[in-house]
């Protein structure tokens, strides 16, 4: 008995002809599909600690760069100047009394950035209105473990130099804390 190329392709679901399958299975296995949807969901949610970036802060004129990353050891640091590395990666930590050190096991959130320019009237001194021009970057440093606690670096990129400080958002598991020791580190480049 000879076949039409329609019943061909109805039994077996390829066009030989066309070279494209068309069968599609008469029963969904539900426990493959409910396992596939599991790994999807895991990969999204992890994807925010995969996908960290390093940041970076410049100045306004663009001469003065902070570059930021998180390592496994610590959160780290650089400056350069037009181009030349003024200081080489250095490590930030704090040391609390309460849940001990904060500076490794680390998740960075998502960094917000500024940018002001403004001028303000000085009561005594060389000057009678100073510019006001920076960039700054808050970055959120959550840890993945222990006491959970946030602590926000901020960080302030002007024409002529840079600054620092740390920010310590109230925190229900954190009430209260006592501040040790900085940890911070200037690995200066060079010889100075």
């Amino acid at each position: 008995m000879k076949s039409s190329g329609k019943e061909f392709i109805n039994k077996i679901g390829y066009a030989p002809s066309a070279g494209i399958l068309l069968q599609v299975p008469s029963q969904i296995n539900y426990i493959n599909l409910s396992k596939n949807i599991w790994i999807f969901f895991l990969l999204i949610v992890s994807f925010p600690v995969f996908a960290q970036k390093d940041i970076q802060l410049k100045s306004p004129d663009g001469n003065v760069v902070f570059l930021f990353k998180l390592t496994e050891k610590a959160p780290v640091y650089r400056v350069v100047y037009k181009g030349i590395t003024l200081i080489e990666d250095s490590e930030l930590s704090l040391s609390f009394k309460e849940n001990g050190d904060f500076g490794t096991n680390l998740n960075m959130l998502k960094p917000r950035f500024s940018q002001v320019d403004e001028t303000y009237d000085l009561v005594v001194g060389k000057a009678t209105t100073v510019r006001n021009q920076h960039k700054e970057v808050i970055i959120p440093l959550l840890e993945q473990s222990g006491g959970k606690r946030q602590i926000n670096l901020v960080v302030r990129a002007f024409n002529d130099g840079l600054a620092f400080r740390y920010e310590f958002p109230k925190q229900k598991n954190w009430p209260s804390y006592t501040l040790l020791d900085e940890n911070s580190t200037f690995n200066i480049a060079g010889d100075p």
